[in-house]
């Protein structure tokens, strides 16, 4: 089976990771709810389809985060930026609000928990060998690079 680029809320998992001391990795947790398969699928190279898109909810749990240890505010931080860099299906789809609520537990500590829209395309490559078979077509998941122009040089002639 092909490897499948992995879904935003896994990248920004691990990138989330990152940030969080080793000892505490044990009491973070991220999972997907409301997950949806939108049949908004279509061709986007010659050989290149969008199967269909993914909307879903990641949720993201800092379970008893010590908050005078680790800051919720760079937590809050450092996924906001995450998410502006990684995921540009945001301003198409105008979801400019990340949601969270943080439980204060004790003097020490809280529970954190953000819920993040992610809408996400899943493509796939024609492959003779691949798993798929769409209208006759074998594919495999793949991604598919997409090349947009920047700038357009253009020649006008003006006639008088």
């Amino acid at each position: 089976m092909a490897t499948v680029k992995k879904m935003r809320y896994q990248q920004l998992t691990e990138f989330l990771l990152t940030k969080l001391p080793k000892r505490y990795h044990g009491n973070f947790y991220s999972w997907i709810e409301d997950g949806k398969l939108l049949n908004e699928g279509r061709q986007l190279t010659a050989n290149g389809i969008e199967v269909c898109h993914l909307s879903y909810n990641g949720v993201f749990h800092f379970e008893a985060l010590p908050f005078n240890e680790i800051s919720p505010a760079y937590l809050m931080a450092h996924i906001q930026v995450w998410v502006n860099e990684n995921d540009p299906m945001r301003d198409v789809l105008d979801e400019s609000e990340i949601p969270f609520d943080l439980d204060i537990i004790d003097d020490n500590t809280a529970d954190l928990i953000f819920t993040i829209a992610f809408r996400e395309p899943l493509t796939a490559m024609e492959d003779s060998e691949g798993e798929l078979n769409i209208e006759g077509v074998n594919y495999r998941l793949a991604n598919i690079e997409i090349f947009t122009a920047e700038y357009i040089d253009l020649v006008a002639t003006l006639e008088q």
